[in-house]
């Protein structure tokens, strides 16, 4: 009777267990999951000479404060967690890493280190972690990787973009290209020379600017001995006022057209080159103006004040976090409650021509990682970036001809 009785228990006990476990909601045995919060790491730069780009990070933070202060997705809070890499690779894959593996995050979001991002991939492939990243270069989305998402127009579209605007809108014949000496520069480097090379074209000099060089005086001299019609800049906010300094010191400044790469589109660039200095210069961009009265800018300024009130709201880099975020939530807004790394994956994959974030157009899929490929065009004018140009692509099909190539 006792061995009897045992049973019984036994199988009650495991009937009760196998149906609390089915009445367990699926998103409980997801990492990073609970009935209250979502963890959601970063890997920023909050330290070290490039610092400044740390503002991607916190205009992310505040994108998902305000989620949680309007109540959060799904009943559940984002709770945010940024590890410093300060732009190094290896400190990107250490911090990496402890989000997964210590911290247990769900997912990345808006990290922020081109060189970096690519030493992750692998390792955020193997692990499953979805990733939405900041960086634009083209071979975290090409080909498509399925844990892997972009929100900026990717550096290889943006060349192909660029070149054909330069050839075909300020009709230059004679393009140097001055270049940042990364994964983005040499991306829209080899870009641009696809699109010229179909008009005829090739380029009259190609400069490489070191990311340690202390000066580019020897670059521009290369520039202004090929005597270029227009020089396309394939460099950030950090290189960009750096070589124009350089052209203007031996008169290269006003004898050519110079068209900037989008991360070069900031205030920051005219008040690294100093007063005058990028008068003229076209600057592509791939979100509306900071000051714009849209009023998707508007809430991001005014919520990026409320949380960072010591950071500059009119921050481009911080933009680019808050657009980050925006994808990522809206990834666990069409996931549902019952939340799943492979759930919310193909949630962001149901995302097509969505402009619901400061990008203008966000669309992915199952064959798609890069999520615009739209840009505007501006030009400073009396030291102030104004828009010329309304928001332009290529056809997908232009776009994947030439990146097929």
């Amino acid at each position: 009777m006792r061995r009897t009785g045992m049973k019984t228990w036994t199988l009650v006990f495991c009937a009760a267990m196998l149906v609390l476990a089915l009445s367990l909601p699926a998103a409980a045995k997801t990492r990073g999951v609970t009935k209250d919060t979502i963890l959601v790491g970063s890997y920023q730069t909050l330290s070290g000479p490039a610092a400044i780009v740390a503002a991607v990070g916190r205009g992310a933070d505040a994108y998902f404060k305000m989620v949680n202060e309007r109540g959060g997705i799904h009943g559940r809070k984002i709770k945010f967690v940024i590890v410093d890499d300060q732009l190094q690779v290896a400190r990107t894959v250490a911090a990496v890493k402890k989000l997964v593996e210590q911290e247990g995050v769900f997912g990345l979001a808006a990290g922020m280190n081109t060189n970096g991002t690519l030493a992750v991939v692998p390792y955020l492939q193997k692990m499953k972690v979805p990733s939405i990243t900041g960086v634009s270069a083209t071979e975290c989305t090409f080909p498509p990787r399925k844990y892997i998402f972009t929100v900026r127009p990717v550096s290889f579209v943006e060349g192909l973009a660029l070149a054909k605007y330069a050839v075909e809108h300020l009709k230059a014949k004679r393009i140097a290209i001055a270049y940042m000496d990364d994964g983005m520069g040499k991306d829209i480097t080899r870009a641009a020379k696809q699109v010229m090379a179909t008009y005829g074209l090739k380029p009259v000099a190609e400069a490489a600017l070191g990311m340690q060089d202390v000066d580019y005086a020897s670059q521009a001299l290369v520039i202004k001995d090929s005597k270029p019609d227009l020089v396309l800049l394939a460099c950030s906010f950090r290189q960009t006022p750096k070589l124009l300094v350089e052209a203007k010191k031996i008169g290269l400044l006003k004898q050519t057209k110079w068209l900037g790469a989008t991360v070069s589109n900031t205030p920051i660039t005219l008040r690294m080159a100093g007063k005058g200095t990028c008068e003229g210069v076209y600057l592509a961009g791939s979100m509306p103006a900071v000051d714009s009265p849209d009023p998707k800018c508007v809430e991001f300024r005014t919520y990026f004040h409320k949380y960072y009130p010591k950071e500059n709201v009119y921050s481009i880099l911080g933009m680019v976090g808050w657009a980050s975020a925006q994808v990522f939530a809206e990834g666990l807004r069409r996931a549902g409650k019952d939340l799943t790394v492979e759930g919310f994956v193909k949630a962001l994959e149901s995302i097509k021509n969505w402009k619901g974030s400061l990008m203008y157009d966000q669309t992915y899929g199952p064959n798609r990682r890069d999520g615009d490929r739209y840009i505007r065009m501006c030009q400073v004018k009396n030291d102030k970036i104004v828009e010329i140009q309304g928001f332009f692509t290529l056809s997908d099909k232009e776009a994947e001809k030439y990146i097929k190539h």
